[in-house]
């Protein structure tokens, strides 16, 4: 929606152009560009990709490319690390650029991300309790160590990704050599 590309494409990508970007001139106006479209882009997919009656029922438990609000996080990575002390400057500015490029590719691209939606249905009871207080444990820290937490919550994230595309060429093995097996033998 709408809504969704000013939160997580147009804002975002302000934001960075603001704080070092503009810095880089054309440049980085390009890169904050190039992030928007990629992330209204990536939206459009998304409302596409969920109409398709053709995927089997397992890859619903992934988006294809980074989602929108995970983009988002992982552009303002900059951000936060200058909230912690990193100066921006002209040089920070067309590495920050390259970043931005690069998130951009990652909404974009066909990277399979685990989103999720099936994991509230597997908990089993006796870890409901400790998962809740792991989240908060996780939200006192995001209260009390805002951009640190953002910031370790970014990298694990990143760190994240090549999980995520392992566990789909996985599912997607068992899923073909399923297939490869129902198929009927040719007896002569």
């Amino acid at each position: 929606s709408l809504a969704d590309i000013v939160n997580f494409g147009v804002a975002p990508a302000l934001v960075l152009y603001v704080f070092v970007l503009d810095q880089a001139r054309s440049f980085g106006w390009i890169a904050a560009l190039l992030y928007a479209i990629a992330c209204c882009l990536r939206l459009a997919r998304f409302n596409v990709m969920l109409e398709d009656p053709n995927r089997p029922a397992w890859q619903s438990n992934y988006f294809i490319g980074v989602p929108a609000p995970a983009g988002a996080m992982l552009v303002l990575l900059p951000v936060y690390l200058g909230f912690l002390g990193l100066t921006p400057s002209k040089g920070l500015a067309f590495g920050v650029a390259i970043y931005t490029v690069a998130i951009a590719f990652l909404l974009v691209s066909r990277l399979p991300v685990y989103n999720g939606k099936s994991a509230g249905s597997l908990v089993r009871r006796d870890i409901v309790m400790p998962l809740i207080l792991m989240v908060v444990i996780y939200v006192a820290f995001l209260m009390s160590f805002t951009w640190h937490t953002l910031t370790l919550t970014a990298l694990a994230y990143v760190a994240f990704l090549p999980l995520s595309l392992l566990a789909w060429n996985r599912r997607e093995a068992a899923d073909k050599k399923a297939a490869h097996e129902n198929e009927p033998s040719e007896d002569v």
